[in-house]
């Protein structure tokens, strides 16, 4: 991703190529789906990579299942969880990949299932777009800076997203603790201990 979003057709030919191996590997051949824990690294794969893959590369590709960890956490994971401690109040910044790839509902309802979600007022792109965060981060200050009072003025308790990078941006910029959203659903999963 960072290859391509620069401009680096040939590298980001040749990673994406190591990548297919890789998951290939992983995934013993098709069998098992590969879950991507970045919503711009899941967009990237999904929707940009088969567009520079041609024909054996591609029929292997179109063999694996990709899943975004959003994706794998509301299909196939939450439901076989139990919820047992509320976190409180939720703030929940949809990446912009999200949005792209049709997640963000269902980020919403995997937060809601640990307490009381909400996008902040004046949630929008967080500008961290990838490195961006590290190499310029006035941009991510300016770009959040409704949101940052959003944050401020909600209450939270707890802080999400699903894409490392907006999160660490936001933590940056915000001073508050995002994490991903496989963190919160462990945390508000986690079985109740008694001692006797």
């Amino acid at each position: 991703m960072p290859f391509s979003s620069k401009g680096f057709t040939e590298a980001y030919r040749v990673k994406a190529l190591s990548l297919l191996d890789q998951m290939w590997e992983w995934s013993n051949q098709g069998e098992l789906p590969v879950i991507v824990d970045a919503a711009s690294c899941s967009h990237t794969i999904v929707d940009s990579m088969p567009e520079i893959l041609i024909g054996e590369e591609l029929e292997r590709f179109e063999n694996i299942r990709v899943l975004d960890i959003v994706e794998w956490l509301d299909q196939e994971v939450v439901e076989h969880l139990e919820i047992t401690e509320d976190l409180g109040r939720i703030a929940v910044h949809p990446p912009c990949s999200g949005e792209h790839m049709g997640t963000t509902d269902a980020l919403l309802a995997l937060a809601d299932a640990c307490g009381d979600a909400a996008v902040p007022e004046g949630a929008a792109c967080c500008g961290t777009a990838g490195d961006r965060v590290m190499l310029h981060p006035e941009l991510v200050e300016s770009a959040t800076r409704e949101e940052r009072a959003g944050l401020e003025a909600g209450n939270f308790d707890c802080f999400v997203s699903a894409n490392r990078t907006c999160e660490m941006g936001l933590e940056m910029v915000a001073g508050k603790p995002f994490e991903s959203i496989a963190a919160l659903l462990e945390r508000a999963s986690r079985p109740q201990v008694t001692l006797a």
